[in-house]
């Protein structure tokens, strides 16, 4: 079978960026980085299927060194390293659940993707490739003009007039993405000047709606190098000044109208006070240093290797600031660093941090020897806006693809054209590709369709959906049956079938069978994933829906928070669940103690202060119940109707 292998690489490697940006599908736990990062497992297998192929047709084992070959090297071995010695591999090879992208397996493709280009074209190939990938771009950037304007603000929970995302899913990722782009809008012969100047001024714009801080300031720092860039170079291009002027300018005015980023450069003067204070949003600069505290704190104890690839999750509530408690983000989720080097050094330790920075050095060096070409200063600013805005945040799949893509490109602009030829493709090359490209597409098809049905199983359950419910927990079960999250998700419609079935025959047997494997499949999942704390948290509520049909699980969710506590020392929901099962149960001296422990932790826990007052009350301590309402009244809550009805019948 004759095929032209390049002609189709290039096909692939195309389609791949321009449909990168663009990907998402509402049926999905996570709509947006969960399809990005199958599509970009399908690219990186269908890249190594042809690049099979195309080693038999050459009949010659077909890879291209390069100066970035090192830096990738020990850059691979140092994740998997960190994946072996991982206090959880599982996660560390498939990437944290929900976020997908950093595991080891996105970096073999990445890895894949990245040689299979350098390997198989020339210097042909980059202007087609960058085109696909602006074009994916700037349909994003259009559609996130359109979403400021309210083209789909009916769709979504989140307020996406005042910060769009767009095909991103998250504000400060179109904003990574659009930075890095803009930049590459410059790069020689893409497109004209004309079409130039409006796509800049549509992704600055753009880039604006996003009030995304990081993407602005990398945008900034791009623009800084690339300036200073074309001012040393022998001939400057005047045009380029014009534009990048004009945006400059542009830019630089929205920064000082844009009220959120004019004070986070002046982050030291306190916000605006709020009207309740109950309702203060903490400023995210704040967050985001108690977050690097953690994962400093983090580095500190595991500083050779770390805790495991993508385990920030996981390990972020061992070492957990209690100032986090205090801020308006104080029961989220946190599973990444909010710094990508700071996110490295924790999960992947000293090691894992210097081998990621390996390739940026190597890539700037290679850059300067070759500052005379006149593409590599639009290359060395957009890759500087990724580092910029990595700082303030953390990458996403689009955003690693363009961090591993300009190197590439970079190499690929020293290759001098060469001829193709067409030749045979060998039977065992055919089969050995196709082979691979069939296994690799059903891992990827089961894995979208087991999330698909983890998804639908929440869905139907919010609409009281039981039976179907407990049907798509099954299937996404059966399909991927090493995930946790997906036995916990099964445990949980078991335990409301389990409730529901007591209703209807509390003499019956279905509701016992029905506990008991609730009870097992929860079980399933924190021997499937110990370290998880929210697994524990789900455990938990599957054992207290079970408790409304026997007390003596009541025990056994309150077994669950007790063991979660060490691995969050310092959550105060924690406590505070642990002592309203104490309460439930008439364990007054336990509850007080748990309840006390709560508000240690966080001073302004009004439901924990609110279950010490009803508790002060029950032991006839009412005047420590009264501290607990007046506070709740005078500092946290002033509205705060049971409390004032409570403390007016305390007073009486």
């Amino acid at each position: 079978m004759k095929i032209n292998t390049q002609k189709l690489l290039l096909f692939i490697f195309s389609g791949y960026l321009f449909f990168l940006p663009l990907i998402f599908f509402p049926y999905n736990s996570e709509l947006f980085e969960f399809n990005k990062t199958l599509l970009t497992y399908a690219a990186a297998a269908a890249v190594l299927t042809v690049w099979i192929w195309r080693m038999g047709q050459k009949r010659q084992f077909i890879f291209r060194p390069t100066p970035f070959f090192w830096p990738l090297v020990f850059f691979f071995l140092s994740q998997a390293i960190s994946t072996v010695l991982s206090i959880h591999p599982y996660t560390s090879f498939w990437g944290y659940y929900s976020r997908f992208h950093q595991g080891l397996l996105s970096t073999i493709a990445y890895l894949i993707l990245f040689w299979g280009l350098v390997s198989n074209f020339d210097q042909r190939a980059i202007k087609p490739l960058l085109r696909a990938l602006l074009a994916g771009l700037t349909i994003a950037a259009i559609w996130g003009l359109l979403e400021h304007f309210g083209i789909d603000k009916n769709y979504w929970v989140q307020d996406v007039q005042n910060r769009v995302f767009s095909t991103f899913g998250q504000p400060n990722w179109l904003a990574a993405g659009l930075a890095a782009g803009f930049f590459l809008l410059f790069y020689p012969q893409i497109i004209t000047h004309r079409w130039r100047f409006w796509l800049a001024g549509l992704f600055v714009v753009v880039i604006y709606f996003t009030k995304s801080r990081s993407g602005l300031v990398g945008l900034l720092a791009g623009f800084f190098l690339l300036s200073a860039a074309l001012f040393f170079q022998t001939h400057r291009q005047w045009r380029y000044y014009l534009t990048l002027a004009t945006w400059f300018i542009v830019t630089i005015l929205f920064l000082a109208l844009n009220h959120n980023l004019f004070a986070f450069l002046n982050s030291h003067q306190p916000p605006a006070p709020a009207a309740n204070p109950h309702l203060l949003i903490t400023p995210s600069s704040k967050i985001r240093t108690i977050v690097w505290q953690g994962a400093l704190e983090l580095w500190h104890r595991y500083p050779i290797f770390g805790t495991g690839t993508e385990t920030f999750a996981y390990t972020y509530y061992w070492v957990r600031p209690v100032a986090h408690n205090l801020t308006s983000e104080w029961d989220f989720l946190y599973n990444k660093a909010h710094n990508e080097y700071l996110n490295f050094a924790a999960n992947n330790g000293t090691v894992g941090l210097v081998c990621y920075l390996l390739l940026p050095i190597a890539f700037f060096i290679f850059l300067w020897h070759r500052h005379c070409q006149e593409e590599t200063p639009f290359l060395a600013a957009s890759f500087l806006t990724i580092l910029v805005s990595n700082f303030f945040g953390f990458s996403v799949t689009p955003i690693a693809v363009i961090f591993y893509l300009l190197p590439a490109l970079a190499f690929l602009a020293t290759v001098p054209k060469q001829e193709i030829s067409l030749a045979r493709i060998p039977r065992r090359y055919f089969i050995l590709g196709s082979i691979i490209f069939l296994l690799a597409f059903w891992q990827i098809g089961n894995y979208w369709r087991a999330d698909y049905f983890y998804a639908r199983a929440q869905k139907n359950r919010q609409q009281q959906h039981f039976l179907q419910a407990l049907s798509d927990a099954q299937k996404a079960v059966r399909l991927r049956p090493q995930e946790a999250i997906y036995w916990s998700r099964l445990g949980d419609e078991l335990a409301a079938l389990a409730f529901l079935s007591h209703q209807a025959s509390p003499s019956g047997h279905n509701w016992q069978t029905f506990a008991q494997e609730a009870t097992a499949a929860a079980q399933q999942a924190l021997h499937l994933n110990p370290v998880h704390l929210n697994l524990y948290k789900e455990v938990a509520r599957t054992y207290y829906l079970l408790a409304s049909i026997s007390p003596r699980y009541l025990a056994q969710s309150r077994r669950i928070l007790q063991i979660a506590t060490r691995l969050a020392p310092t959550d105060p929901k924690l406590y505070y669940n642990i002592g309203r099962l104490y309460f439930i149960e008439n364990q007054n001296e336990e509850a007080e103690r748990y309840l006390g422990k709560a508000v240690q932790l966080k001073t302004n826990y009004e439901a924990a202060r609110w279950e010490l007052a009803k508790l002060y009350h029950k032991t006839n301590r009412d005047q420590l119940a009264r501290q607990q309402l007046e506070f709740i009244l005078q500092r946290l809550d002033p509205t705060s109707s049971p409390a004032a009805k409570l403390l007016k019948k305390l007073k009486n």
